[in-house]
């Protein structure tokens, strides 16, 4: 992070507006807490249809439901390696995440056409930043799309991944922003939320204060611990679980 040129992603954005100390731990110490049951099953999900709309960007075709299990089967156990304790039940966790993808390549996969998957892209502000993403789906009528998985079923688009979007569309003539969401709820559902992109961008704003916030914490070696006034973003925090955050609450 000493470089003149400073990178960010939209995830290091939000974890920086929800605890600066846990975006110090993260990002200037390096600090890597192992993956919950739900990033497993989020990443797996992801692999499977990944491999799906790459071939379907030549084919047309969605593959067979199978070789998408496959591709879910294999990333599952490699990501399962790296959790330290499982909530739930392995076995009982990962058949969830099987008949989420398996809703989602039936109902929501059929009406996509990819032209572009895993598409890089990167956005060089005049401040010295670089803002970067990884775009899921990029479709033939320049929509895009970002794939997630949730235990409950949202009402609307949060902040977090209205910015997350809003990069994802700067560049390509992206018309439409959508999330298409596989949800475990206690029957599995899919849903799709649009997110308006606004004509005016507000993200190179908001990026910009955010930029400039962690400029001045990295010159001062002040990140300030959100734990201290609100207990709440301690709750689900790996660095509190692991002991590495000495201000953390309810440790």
């Amino acid at each position: 992070m000493s470089g003149e040129v400073l990178r960010l992603s939209p995830s290091s954005i939000n974890m920086f507006l929800r605890c600066q100390y846990q975006w110090y731990l993260r990002y200037v110490e390096g600090l890597k807490v192992p993956p919950k049951s739900a990033l497993v099953v989020g990443l797996a999900f992801h692999k499977g249809e990944e491999v799906n709309f790459s071939q379907k960007v030549e084919t047309g075709e969605d593959l067979p439901l199978d070789d998408v299990l496959d591709a879910y089967d294999t990333e599952f156990e490699q990501r399962a390696e790296e959790v330290e304790e499982w909530e739930e039940d392995k076995g009982k966790v990962k058949d969830e995440g099987y008949k989420l993808l398996e809703l989602y390549h039936k109902e929501l996969a059929p009406t996509v056409q990819p032209l572009l998957v895993e598409d890089w892209v990167e956005e060089e502000l005049d401040s010295g930043v670089v803002l970067f993403g990884k775009r899921d789906v990029i479709t033939k009528d320049l929509s895009v799309i970002d794939l997630k998985t949730a235990n409950r079923k949202p009402s609307s688009i949060g902040l977090d991944y209205q910015l997350q979007l809003e990069l994802y569309a700067v560049q390509g003539d992206i018309s439409k922003a959508f999330i298409h969401y596989a949800i475990k709820t206690k029957r599995p559902q899919t849903l799709v939320l649009e997110h308006e992109l606004p004509k005016e961008p507000r993200l190179l704003k908001v990026v910009s204060s955010v930029a400039q916030a962690i400029k001045e914490a990295l010159k001062t070696g002040n990140f300030i611990p959100n734990g201290l006034g609100h207990s709440w973003a301690c709750q689900y925090c790996g660095y509190r679980e692991k002991g590495l955050c000495p201000y953390a609450q309810g440790g």
